[in-house]
């Protein structure tokens, strides 16, 4: 994690504390990585801080999912991985990771893979598909900018889900023989 953390204040959260748990590592190049719960035990050399350990750091609750950053390595890549997070229906907050992710931005991380597990109402992808989401539409009625007093409530989404990103994971999941889908994620 890099030694400039110019917005660790914003973020709210221990940035310092992570970053002297961690050392002296760059994650210029890394990854991070939410929801994919046995990736975590993946990871080389790791560095399991517990979220209760973080002033601040959004608690979730549900059973099963570890409650910690794990950082460390795979293939040789410094990455920062969450086992587990707190979900929009624990508490109804729609910015209930916005703080986590603010976090992340301070530490300097310039690549974020969101997972999740939703339905589908394609009958091509059943229980189980992976889906690379090319867009999304937002029916909730809700927003994790709410509240925002600045300018920041104002994001472009042009470019939400990054094009690079997105081909390089279609090559990857060719290569390795997983069946990949596109499309467009709805939230109600």
């Amino acid at each position: 994690i890099r030694r400039e953390i110019d917005a660790a204040a914003d973020a709210g959260f221990e940035t310092t504390y992570v970053e002297a748990r961690w050392g002296d590592r760059s994650a210029d190049e890394g990854d991070f990585s939410i929801g994919l719960g046995d990736f975590a035990d993946e990871v080389e050399k790791p560095i399991r801080i517990p979220y209760a350990d973080l002033e601040g750091f959004p608690q979730g609750g549900v059973s099963g999912h570890a409650k910690q950053i794990v950082a460390g390595y795979v293939s040789g890549i410094p990455v920062l991985v969450l086992a587990g997070r707190v979900h929009y229906y624990e508490q109804g907050q729609a910015g209930a990771m916005r703080p986590v992710l603010e976090t992340l931005k301070a530490f300097g991380i310039t690549h974020l893979l969101l997972t999740n597990a939703a339905g589908s109402v394609r009958e091509d992808m059943p229980p189980g598909s992976v889906m690379i989401i090319e867009d999304h539409i937002n029916f909730s009625g809700s927003n994790p900018l709410f509240g925002e007093p600045t300018d920041k409530r104002f994001v472009g989404l042009t470019n939400a889900y990054d094009a690079q990103m997105r081909s390089e994971l279609e090559v990857a999941a060719v290569r390795t023989g997983v069946d990949v889908k596109k499309g467009v994620y709805m939230w109600f």
